[in-house]
């Protein structure tokens, strides 16, 4: 009786575990690969995704409703936009949380001043589809598409790092 408790309640888990890790490792966006295809609404309702920027230099900012690290960091986000645009630079805000729609997006754009396009994305395509599952995490996509950077967590040093690797996929 106590061996079964041993499989069941221990060595089960275990095994589950293993099993999903690798799907979730490797699903998670890393440097030198592609950003699996997504598909967000813009607020004006038009439909975005990767396609959308092609050529372009572009970084994805993966937001929530629940992350307050994530509207403290727009407006330099908006100073990095202001900066770049007019060398093929592109900012994407994709913002996902429970019950939250088209008006509490333009809510957020307004309350924070946000001046990059803010898409609504669902929770189920940034975990299962792109690999990610904390916010903020920030990816910067080069010329050709690929991945040049992922940084997670918002911070001064990581701004500099994502407007490093901004400058340095403009200049590729």
């Amino acid at each position: 009786m106590q061996r079964n408790s041993v499989l069941k309640n221990v060595l089960l888990p275990l095994l589950i575990l293993f099993a999903v890790i690798p799907s979730l490792v490797f699903a998670a966006p890393m440097k030198g690969k592609k950003l699996p295809e997504f598909e967000a609404t813009a607020i004006d309702g038009k439909k975005v995704s990767q396609a959308s920027y092609a050529g372009k230099v572009v970084l994805i900012a993966v937001t929530s409703d629940a992350c307050d690290a994530c509207k403290k960091a727009a407006p330099m986000f908006n100073e990095l936009t202001k900066k770049y645009d007019k060398q093929g630079f592109q900012m994407l805000g994709l913002h996902y949380g429970a019950k939250y729609g088209i008006e509490d997006l333009k809510r957020l754009i307004k309350d924070y001043n946000i001046g990059f396009t803010m898409a609504l994305i669902e929770e189920k395509v940034v975990k299962n589809t792109l690999g990610i599952f904390s916010v903020p995490c920030y990816v910067v996509l080069n010329k050709k598409g690929t991945i040049a950077g992922v940084y997670r967590g918002y911070n001064e040093v990581n701004y500099q790092l994502m407007e490093n690797q901004v400058k340095n996929s403009l200049a590729e």
